[in-house]
């Protein structure tokens, strides 16, 4: 979020591992514009939940990113929709989760899906869960 660094020991990471390191630098490069110029929107406080959520979102240019991430939820915690926000209302996009290990699939239900900025920042998604540090990074793209 703002800092392309790695604090683990490279020689002990597996072949799988690399390959998520190797993703996940070519993502920062890719988005590195939205990351470091785009607005920053705090949208969920850890200290207020055991959830946390950022959005950068680049103006104008039809593309966010959300870092999502669930600290230590309780057993049988209600999870909330996230409401998104800094969106066009009218406009449509569509969201994509990145930064998974090689072969992984996303849980979210939002994955791949289409929705109006309207409803994302009105009714909101759901990225968090029940499960202790899970984190989830989505690209959020303008459809024209």
């Amino acid at each position: 979020m703002g800092r392309l660094g790695f604090d683990i020991r490279v020689e002990g990471m597996s072949e799988q591992e690399v390959q998520f390191c190797r993703a996940a630098v070519k993502n920062f490069k890719r988005l590195e514009q939205v990351i470091l110029d785009g607005n920053l929107y705090r949208l969920s406080s850890p200290y207020e939940s055991q959830h946390t959520a950022s959005m950068y979102v680049e103006e104008g240019a039809g593309k966010a990113l959300l870092f999502a991430f669930d600290l230590y939820p309780r057993y049988g915690e209600p999870v909330a929709l996230l409401r998104l926000q800094g969106l066009e209302k009218e406009a449509i996009y569509r969201l994509e989760e990145i930064n998974l290990m090689p072969g992984a699939k996303s849980s979210l239900p939002c994955q791949g899906k289409i929705y109006s900025g309207e409803y994302l920042m009105q009714v909101g998604i759901l990225v968090f869960s029940a499960r202790s540090l899970v984190s989830h990074v989505i690209e959020i793209t303008q459809i024209p």
